[in-house]
């Protein structure tokens, strides 16, 4: 990896503009005037509204805030310093640019009221074009060989709205890139890095590409599936041996056992992927010796859903958890692993489930846990009864022809509603379509009751 030092002044604008995006978060989102005292400490010394005022009295600050619409004035208290900001959307999302917001920064005395610092920071518009802060990028001689080496790149360019351009340099082949920072006023690389894993491998992406696309099982893989996509990328290991994060049990299960390979240089991954089914097959590759040290393919389960439920059912744990609920059931299989998982929630207690890890085709239980909670002291159907013996409720029963409702217990309180069928919707029978309840398990007091309704009524 490849560095070059930022200017200190450089580093300076970009700490503000960070500090800057990281503060105005927040008030981005409400896009109104906010104003939040966060500390005034002392009645004796300046005051929260009194720093305010004082910076908006600066005249560069008072000319800004009458030339700028202000969304968003805060000011914070550190130790005896108020810190005053406000800031004034200014967006512009057009391709190569992205302007955050204008804004006044003010330091003032909280004991005497002494302005510190200010300044004001307004967008300002390109001098350079995308293509020319691309250009001066290219001009470095490490980075046009680096162009010369990948040679299909793509890159992307935009300018912060404060005199800074961001240009990145993407290759379309290999995950590796350069990043930059172009200054607009002088045309000056600021800083740039350039991060090639692949300047530390020994073998090129050509070879190993050679290797896998010889291999029997890849041959037969791709007659198999011949619409595929393939990847492929390298990750140095250094002079260490390192842990390989593979597809492949066999790998792991060595890894696990002190097995490991020779990785002194890095690894290869290439991967292929049907685009036509889920069908894949992986490969990893030893960079030092060209060897290849696992193949992982697409597993085809052996057991179906109904006889990995059917095992998970035997354990006894999870047997005597599911014996007086109801419960819904999520199945899924990890065509990579060859494993099955398998949740039995309870259909009215979000908290209590049972989990089961299940290996096929063995039908080995690898792994389980129930998490079976205290019972509450109502049950689904009371909670339910308490909902529709409300008067209002009873009303809007009165023209509905078809309903559903549901009651979960969590954390203490039962999360229930009614919602109406389609049927009663499409005849615009009623404008409410369904009503939630929050209620206390412990009193069974509702603690809340919204009614939803349409923001059209359906008409007939």
């Amino acid at each position: 990896m490849k560095t070059k030092q930022l200017p200190k002044k450089a580093v300076s604008s970009l700490a503000i503009t960070s500090f800057i995006i990281t503060l105005i978060a927040g008030a981005v989102v409400t896009g109104t005037l906010l104003a939040v005292n966060m500390s005034d400490k002392d009645a004796d010394t300046i005051t929260y509204q009194e720093a305010i005022d004082i910076a908006s009295s600066i005249p560069e600050v008072a000319t800004f805030i009458q030339e700028n619409d202000i969304n968003s004035v805060s000011a914070n208290r550190e130790n005896d310093v108020w810190i005053v900001e406000f800031f004034a959307e200014n967006f512009d999302y057009t391709f190569g640019n992205y302007y955050w917001m204008n804004y006044a920064y003010v330091e003032i005395n909280a004991n005497n009221g002494e302005v510190i610092y200010f300044i004001v920071q307004s967008s300002s518009e390109p001098n350079l074009t995308e293509q020319e802060a691309i250009n001066i990028l290219l001009d470095i001689p490490e980075v046009g060989d680096w162009v010369d080496l990948h040679g299909d790149i793509f890159p992307i360019a935009w300018y912060d709205g404060y005199e800074l351009w961001y240009v990145y340099l993407f290759s379309n082949a290999t995950p590796c890139y350069v990043m930059s920072i172009v200054s607009d006023w002088n045309s000056s690389v600021l800083w740039y890095e350039i991060f090639d894993p692949l300047s530390d491998a020994i073998h090129t992406e050509a070879e190993i590409i050679a290797i896998v696309e010889a291999l029997p099982e890849v041959q037969d893989w791709v007659s198999r599936n011949p619409n595929y996509e393939r990847y492929i990328y390298f990750i140095s290991t250094g002079q260490d041996n390192g842990t390989i994060w593979s597809t492949s049990e066999e790998l792991c299960k060595n890894i696990l056992e002190g097995e490991n390979f020779n990785t002194t240089g890095g690894i290869w991954y290439v991967d292929y992927y049907s685009t036509t089914s889920a069908d894949f097959i992986s490969i990893i590759i030893d960079d030092v010796t060209g060897e290849v040290i696992s193949i992982s393919t697409m597993i085809v389960p052996e057991l179906t859903e109904a006889e990995v439920i059917a095992i998970a059912s035997t354990i006894p744990e999870v047997a005597s958890f599911l014996e007086n609920i109801t419960y819904s059931i999520f199945i899924e299989f990890n065509e990579y692993y060859g494993y099955w998982y398998i949740f039995f929630w309870n259909d009215h207690i979000y908290e209590e489930y049972a989990y089961v890890e299940i290996a096929d085709p063995s039908g080995e239980i690898l792994y389980y846990e129930v998490h079976d909670i205290e019972d509450p002291n109502m049950t689904a159907q009371e909670v339910l009864d308490i909902l529709f013996a409300v008067e209002e409720i009873q009303d809007w029963l009165e023209n509905i022809t078809e309903y559903f409702s549901y009651a979960n217990f969590y954390e203490g309180f039962w999360y229930a509603g009614i919602y109406a069928g389609n049927e009663t919707i499409a005849y615009g029978n009623t404008s409410i379509i369904a009503y939630e309840a929050v209620i206390d398990d412990l009193t069974g007091e509702i603690v809340s009751l919204t009614p939803i309704e349409l923001l059209e009524p359906c008409q007939s």
